[in-house]
């Protein structure tokens, strides 16, 4: 079974029908939610998509109660979930740090390590750009 590790852009445009790139990323989604590949998040996607979810301009807005319903049904028993230790955090911040980036960019070189080590063939994003850049062929960006 093919392994994909999953941005939380994606997730959270798959999982909301009214996000503009729902339709290209629902399909990758779907096939994990059904068991036809397996997929890997970070816990700090888990982070992430709480607290995109729970901010997100959609009607009706999501309750904290609703967004973490949707991580337990949704989430948690269909995704493997990379811890990230210290080391990971280090490796990360060395990254960016080498390629003289700065800010927000940290994030996606955490979800790079986490993928790694989940032994993923490929990562799965909104934004090929950003991960293209840091992953130095350590994994295949596929952007959607």
């Amino acid at each position: 079974m093919e392994k994909t590790f999953f941005d939380t852009s994606v997730l959270v445009s798959a999982m909301v029908k009214s996000h503009p790139a729902h339709n290209r990323t629902y399909p990758y989604f779907e096939k994990v939610f059904h068991g036809k590949e397996k997929g890997f998040i970070s816990t700090h996607c888990i982070a992430e998509l709480y607290a995109v979810l729970s901010v997100l301009p959609i009607k009706p807005k999501l309750s904290p109660i609703e967004v973490e319903k949707i991580l337990q049904k949704n989430i948690y028993p269909k995704f493997g979930i990379i811890p990230l230790t210290p080391k990971d955090y280090k490796n990360a911040i060395s990254g960016v740090t080498e390629l003289h980036l700065s800010g927000g960019i940290l994030y996606d070189a955490l979800h790079i390590e986490a993928a790694i080590k989940s032994g993923a063939k490929k990562l799965i994003t909104l934004n090929h750009g950003h991960f293209e850049k840091l992953s130095a062929d350590r994994i295949k960006i596929l952007g959607v």
